[in-house]
């Protein structure tokens, strides 16, 4: 497991790698993944089918009377899972750390980021699926979102030279319509650089039964 998080992205000037922090914070005007066009912060949608909350955050709370969940009030992990198919995927846990419920809806915004200093690199995570109910977290509780990356390897995979494979840091994660994202390390992270590479999904945010 990849855990925990940090609104910054790594500093340029710095030698070593970035690593993953507790607290999110708001980005800084000046990392240069702004200027390399980072993706916009994530946003939810409505939709008929709906996948409700779990019963222990049900019965603590409903999305009526919660708030949104924001990246301060949430410590963030990534696990990777199975290849198949060509694909790699991930999974995103949202842990409400803070002492009140919030609530989650729709689709995280996901980008990968390299350098050495956050820099955006190649395009955000289209989203894929239906938004189901908002999902409640009580203090302590989970909710998950699933990303799947094309397994571009050395030479990018099923996408060839047109990928533009290149090493990557980490991923920059906004929860569900927040402007403020946190940074997750993970080893092993190769990306697209090309912007029009169709190469990484994420679905909607689901709660953990």
């Amino acid at each position: 497991m990849v855990s925990a998080c940090s609104g910054q992205t790594p500093d340029a000037s710095a030698s070593d790698s970035p690593e993953a922090s507790s607290d999110a914070t708001e980005q800084s005007d000046g990392q240069a993944a702004d200027a390399a066009g980072e993706d916009e912060p994530a946003d939810s949608s409505d939709t008929e089918k709906s996948s409700g909350p779990s019963k222990k955050s049900e019965d603590a709370a409903s999305s009526d009377s919660a708030p949104k969940c924001s990246a301060a009030d949430l410590s963030l992990a990534v696990d990777q899972g199975d290849s198949a198919a060509g694909h790699l995927n991930y999974t995103i846990t949202f842990t409400n750390t803070g002492d009140q419920a919030c609530t989650l809806n729709g689709h995280p915004g996901v980008s990968v980021v390299g350098d050495g200093d956050g820099t955006q690199i190649g395009a955000s995570a289209t989203r894929e699926g239906k938004v189901g109910k908002a999902v409640v977290l009580i203090p302590n509780a989970h909710a998950t979102a699933e990303i799947q990356a094309a397994n571009i390897g050395e030479d990018g995979g099923p996408l060839g030279e047109s990928c533009q494979a290149t090493e990557a840091d980490g991923w920059r994660i906004y929860p569900p319509d927040s402007k403020t994202s946190a940074y997750v390390e993970q080893d092993g992270l190769r990306a697209c650089a090309d912007k029009n590479a169709d190469w990484l999904s994420v679905s909607a945010v689901e709660p953990v039964s």
